[in-house]
């Protein structure tokens, strides 16, 4: 009996049964709730039955060792509860589908046991169902979720009318993944169908039109159902597609058909596929009248158009051809060539490839020459462009030729402008540095191959310019320019840089021997006078050069060092050439670093002033202090003047450096009044270097800083050279006047190395001149230089002005300058420049102050 039972309860509920839906549902099958019902009633009563009898041992065994099977080997999970749901019995498989052991399983809370929402449903429905359906998804032992489906039957017990309910669990995670795969597959089935742009029809054998998507609506112009009743006739599967014609609610449509074969629930039937291809025929329709109408505008056009076919034959020509290429458009139809024969040789290689490329794709246009009937030569610019039609098929290229002669002939005159120079028409920068960038290459590809970067710059041109005009000048520049093409040859290049700057690039040089020859002449040859009517004008020149190969890569680097080279050559005196060297670019470099230090010093107050005293010869008394700039550099230590004031000059610099030391010396002398009003009687000489002097700003800074500080004009004085003043003496004498009128005191600083007239002198408002130490260094082993110190005594005592002689350092050159009647002297003998605080404890010495005053600067 027990045997049945169980044999019962696997047919009821066979392993491969479909899962129902998640949620409560009603069982449709009895057999599958029953028999396991069944036959667990069974199992249990059979084996209560043998064991409260006791006639059989051996029954027993076999019973409990059916039902020990029946609980390990089951696909499901079998279990009975209370009417509160907790387990009296567990199948021994819930370790098999849950991971759980019995004991496991039935310790579990509530919600761990059966799917979230099961406790609800089935005690919700316990009084109206006996029979109850849900699946949800539960978490296993080891973590992950799967999906159980439940069928719970009710159990009442008469005898001790306790209620009861006999639970089977199977898992049906793999049919849930299945199922939603299916969903998914539907889907994207339903949705290809629905988005197809064509029409998709099913037709039966008997022409019913079985399925319709949304596309065939809009094609028949009908609704989906009343396509089903359209009798279609009986397609006929094939290749090869063919037109219909569609009668819909606003007209007809032409329509390409497709028919294939297809099982459509398990009926042999059709699917025809349908494209409206209405507007293609309108299409070719209107393409048609629209050629029509383009060959009537294309005859009248003033450019010359063409149509040529997919296969490159030419299709039209329109009658502007002949004024274009002086042949009339039979002559291209009949000869497709022709076109392809004007062309010069120097143009066909990129005519060809355009016209391959325009068959291909949109290309830019093209601008060759043609060759004219009569063989003159025309500029023409080629267009082109695809033409299809709607459904992308290809039609043909229509290209336009239009005459742009004049337009050319205008570029090239505007490239040949914005490559050279408009006053000479050499080559301009942009044209040399291209010229040269070549040569380096071709200097990287062949080892034999010289050239030469030579930089030309006119000494004196602005004296030029100045004098006679620039009028003059630009003849100067334009005659120089003819003369530096006589001595070159074909193949160099002569260009000019700047206003009096020429740059000429020697190429393909025998050797760097060459070169230098060629230097030579050109200098001879620019040092013959230039003729400008009645005046005369002889000049003299600069150089820089190169000589490649050279290891740069640029071509602005190779100029740079003939630039270079050319300073060099210009420090020298002018009127030479040098050759550039490394050690040229590392002094470059050099100066340029110092010049960012520079910058970087002033800014970061690393500019100071020492005081060298100025002594009174009579007495050896002290009358005032030189201020000398020094410089605190942070790497080089302490740098003098001769080491930074020239590049100050040179980048303009001094501007900012000269005010500012002319503003620490005011600045100290005010500080030593306040705190020792008897230096008032002492002077503070500051040096005005050339630049400084010339600046239209100096009066008024003069004024504003002796304003600020509050010191005296009268012990302030300006030390200015002589080449200086004498650089432009007329300007000079007014701009010394005003420093004058402030009550500066004025002295002309190193007299004797310039060249000055005894007239200015006279007029100039000066208080002493300044013995330059390289006289004073050489009496004693000159008489020469011995008599010049004595006639730069005598013509300032004539002049009424005082003599400092600088530079003093022995006993014997004080006596000498003491007998010629000089004033004053400065100089080692006396003191080495002092800092301000040693400065100030001179003055105290020298005024016999108490040395209780305090000696700080």
């Amino acid at each position: 009996m027990l045997l049945c039972a169980a044999v019962f309860a696997m047919i009821a509920f066979p392993a491969e049964a479909a899962p129902f839906q998640e949620g409560i549902v009603m069982s449709r099958a009895m057999p599958l709730g029953a028999g396991v019902a069944i036959a667990l009633l069974a199992l249990v009563f059979a084996a209560g039955w043998a064991f409260c009898n006791r006639k059989n041992g051996k029954t027993l065994r076999e019973i409990e060792e059916r039902c020990r099977h029946l609980s390990e080997h089951s696909a499901d999970v079998l279990g009975i509860t209370d009417a509160s749901l907790d387990h009296s019995f567990v199948s021994d498989s819930v370790a098999r589908v849950l991971g759980y052991d019995g004991s496991e399983y039935c310790a579990l809370p509530l919600e761990r046991r059966f799917p979230g929402g099961f406790a609800d449903h089935v005690l919700g429905l316990a009084e109206t169902s006996s029979q109850i359906r849900y699946s949800g998804r539960m978490q296993t032992k080891e973590g992950p979720e799967i999906w159980v489906e439940i069928l719970t039957t009710r159990l009442h017990r008469e005898k001790d009318g306790r209620d009861g309910y006999v639970h089977v669990m199977r898992d049906i995670t793999w049919y849930k993944h299945s199922e939603a795969r299916l969903r998914e597959q539907e889907i994207r089935f339903r949705k290809l169908i629905n988005d197809q742009s064509d029409a998709l029809l099913v037709v039966g054998a008997d022409g019913r039109i079985l399925f319709a998507n949304p596309a065939s609506e809009q094609l028949f112009e009908s609704a989906a159902e009343d396509i089903r009743d359209i009798r279609f006739g009986v397609p006929i599967a094939g290749d090869i597609p063919f037109e219909i014609c569609i009668l819909g609610a606003y007209g007809h449509k032409t329509a390409e058909m497709w028919v294939s074969d297809i099982s459509w629930d398990g009926e042999e039937c059709f699917i025809v596929s349908l494209r409206d291809i209405s507007r293609r025929i309108g299409a070719e329709k209107a393409l048609r009248e629209s050629e029509q109408r383009y060959r009537m505008v294309a005859d009248f056009t003033y450019d010359w158009e063409l149509w040529i076919s997919p296969d490159g034959t030419v299709q039209y020509t329109s009658p502007s051809c002949e004024r274009i290429s002086g042949y009339p458009s039979e002559d291209f139809l009949r000869n497709p060539a022709l076109l392809d024969s004007l062309v010069p040789e120097d143009d066909r290689e990129a005519w060809r490839t355009y016209l391959h490329e325009g068959m291909l794709e949109a290309s830019h246009p093209l601008d060759f020459r043609l060759i004219k009937r009569g063989g003159e030569i025309r500029w023409v610019c080629l267009s082109s462009r695809r033409v299809h039609d709607d459904s992308g098929r290809f039609l043909g290229t229509r290209s336009s030729l239009r005459d742009i002669t004049d337009r050319k002939n205008m570029e090239i005159e505007l490239r040949h402008k914005s490559l050279h120079d408009a006053l000479t028409g050499l080559a301009n920068r942009t044209l040399c540095l291209d010229r040269i960038q070549r040569g380096l290459r071709r200097a990287k590809r062949r080892s034999s191959y010289f050239f030469a970067v030579v930089f030309i710059d006119l000494d004196r041109f602005k004296v030029v310019n100045e004098s006679l005009g620039h009028s003059y000048g630009d003849q100067v520049l334009m005659q120089m320019a003819e003369r530096l093409r006589s001595q070159v040859r074909g193949m160099d290049t002569v260009s000019r840089f700047g206003s009096d700057e020429f740059v000429l690039f020697l190429d393909d040089l025998d050797s760097q021997r060459e070169a230098i020859a060629m230097v030579k002449r050109i200098r001879r040859s620019i040092s013959m006078p230039f003729h400008f009517g009645r005046h005369e004008i002889r000049l003299t020149v600069s150089i820089g050069i190169v000589l490649g190969p050279v290891a740069d890569a640029l071509a602005e680097h190779v100029l740079r060092n003939a630039n270079i080279a050319l300073h060099r050559a210009k420090e020298l005196g002018g009127d030479r050439f040098k050759v550039f060297t490394d050690r040229m670019l590392d002094q470059a470099l050099h100066k340029m670093s110092l010049e960012r230090d520079m910058r970087l010093g002033i800014d970061n107050d690393e500019f100071f002033l020492v005081y060298q005293p100025v002594i009174d010869m009579r007495d050896r008394s002290l009358v005032g202090f030189e201020a000398l700039a020094r410089w605190q550099h942070p790497e080089r230590g302490v740098l003098s003047p001769y080491e930074f004031i020239a590049l100050a000059e040179e980048t303009g610099l001094i501007f900012d450096l000269g005010s500012r030391m002319l503003h620490a010396a005011c600045k100290t002398l005010a500080a030593w009044r306040s705190e020792l009003p008897e230096s008032e009687r002492f002077f503070v000489s500051v040096n005005l270097s050339g630049k400084q002097f010339s600046n239209h700003e100096l009066l008024e800074q003069v004024r504003s800083i002796l304003h600020e500080t509050g010191v005296p004009a009268t012990q302030i004085k300006l030390e200015i050279t002589e080449t200086t003043i004498m650089e432009d003496a007329e300007h000079a004498v007014e701009k010394l006047r005003r420093l004058k009128n402030l009550g500066i005191t004025i002295s002309i600083d190193d007299f004797g190395t310039g060249y000055s007239s005894m007239s200015y002198l006279q007029q100039f408002p000066l208080d002493n001149l300044k013995i330059d130490l390289s006289f004073v260094r050489l009496m004693e082993v000159s008489p020469e230089n011995k008599e010049i110190v004595k006639a730069i005594v005598s013509l300032a005592h004539t002049l009424g002005l005082e003599v400092v002689a600088e530079g003093v350092e022995s006993e014997a050159q004080e006596q000498t300058l003491r007998a010629l009647g000089c004033e004053y002297a400065q100089g080692f003998l006396y003191d080495q420049p002092l800092t301000v605080k040693e400065a100030k404890a001179l003055m105290v010495r020298s005024l016999k102050i108490s040395e209780r005053l305090p000696a700080q600067g």
